[in-house]
Parts: C-alpha cells; sequence; structure tokens
C-alpha cells in the first residue's frame, strides 16, 4: 500500500478531493481512514469545504445534515442550500421492505405531491 509521501513530491506539491460523508463508497475503497492520514502527513494542507447544495431546498439540506451528523468520525460541516427555502420533509416509517416499496410507490403516485425524492 502506497503512502501520501510516496506519490507527492519533496515540496508537498500534492491535492486530494475527498468528502468524508461519502462512506456509501467503501465497497469501492473510500476509507476516512485516508483523510485523516492526509491530514496527519499534511497538516499545513489548505482545506476548502465545498458546502453548498445546487439541488435541494433548505429544508432537505437541514434534514440530510441532521442524519449525517450523527456519523462520529466526520468533520462537522454547515451546509447551506443555493435554492432558498421552501421545501418539504416528509417522513414515514414502515416496519419491512415490503410496506416500505409500497408505500413509497403510493407517495409518487399521490397527486399531493409534484416533486418526490424517497432516500432508502
Amino acid at each position: 500500500m502506497w503512502t501520501f509521501r510516496q506519490i507527492c513530491s519533496k515540496k508537498d506539491n500534492v491535492a486530494i478531493v475527498c468528502d468524508d460523508d461519502q462512506q456509501i463508497y467503501a465497497w469501492r475503497g473510500a476509507d476516512e481512514k485516508f483523510l485523516k492520514n492526509f491530514r496527519q502527513t499534511f497538516p499545513n494542507a489548505k482545506e476548502i469545504i465545498l458546502n453548498v447544495n445546487y439541488r435541494s431546498k433548505q429544508e432537505i439540506v437541514d434534514a440530510s445534515s441532521s442524519l449525517i451528523s450523527h456519523n462520529s468520525s466526520r468533520q462537522s460541516k454547515v451546509f447551506v442550500s443555493s435554492s432558498g427555502t421552501g421545501g418539504e420533509v416528509v417522513y414515514h416509517l414502515v416496519n419491512n421492505i415490503w410496506e416500505y416499496g409500497k408505500r413509497a410507490a403510493e407517495i409518487i403516485h399521490s397527486d399531493y405531491i409534484s416533486d418526490t425524492a424517497v432516500l432508502t
């Protein structure tokens, strides 16, 4: 396994792009330890946090932020929406995958919701 020191010049000329909130990609090698190791190896590196969501209203961004904030190994961040406010978050608790599928289909096909996202 390579180290960050092995892939950069002696002048610490290296850049990485990562997101410690994207652990859904662990199946393809994403590991929060890489970011921690990078920060330890290059403590003076400039860090730029991309915290603007360009797709969702602030209510959706806040609900998502609340959910991912429970990950204790992540760096705390404040996310904002470029689309302002006006979104609605509706929660539905179901007991199993079959109920989930049925409820999701009912919501998607209902007349009272025009734009729907189903998060699993």
